[in-house]
């Protein structure tokens, strides 16, 4: 693999192009990242969003909020997100929200350290042998309240 300009990189065998988007739903989108993150974010709510609304949500025009909601329906219909956990799993929990010694002094928040909800976001993942994963944002991270438990929720790959 040889590195280009442009962030893309060359196959040695192959001879071809490809970058962090090839062979995905972003695939072929001048859309960056950073608004199909959001439009993900989103698109999760549990009663769903018109195009519309996804337009004034994360900037972009109604025809580019259609195609990113189509483009995220059809990969959410996609056989590998209907995959059931069949062989050993293992469950892990990060918090999601920075160290506070890496925050500016006016953003940081005394007692803050470590496991805590007051600043970081708790995420619960499951990873099967097999490479299958599941992830979801928790609330509340005590083992017998967990919704992935109850099987809410979807499974990335």
């Amino acid at each position: 693999m040889y590195k280009c300009a442009g962030n893309k990189y060359k196959c040695k065998k192959t001879g071809k192009y490809f970058n962090v988007k090839t062979d995905s739903i972003f695939d072929n989108t001048k859309i960056p990242l950073i608004k199909w993150f959001l439009a993900l974010y989103v698109f999760s709510h549990k009663k769903g969003i018109s195009s519309h609304q996804l337009a004034k949500d994360i900037g972009v025009t109604q025809k580019t909020a259609w195609y990113i909601l189509h483009r995220l329906r059809s990969a959410f219909d996609h056989p590998d997100f209907k995959i059931e956990f069949t062989d050993h799993v293992e469950v892990d929990e990060t918090y999601v929200g920075g160290k506070e010694r890496n925050k500016h002094k006016s953003k940081k928040t005394a007692n803050t350290q470590g496991r805590n909800t007051t600043t970081k976001k708790p995420v619960v993942g499951m990873r099967e042998r097999n490479d299958n994963v599941y992830a979801k944002m928790e609330r509340n991270c005590k083992w017998e309240q967990h919704s992935m438990i109850t099987g809410q929720g979807s499974m990335i790959r």
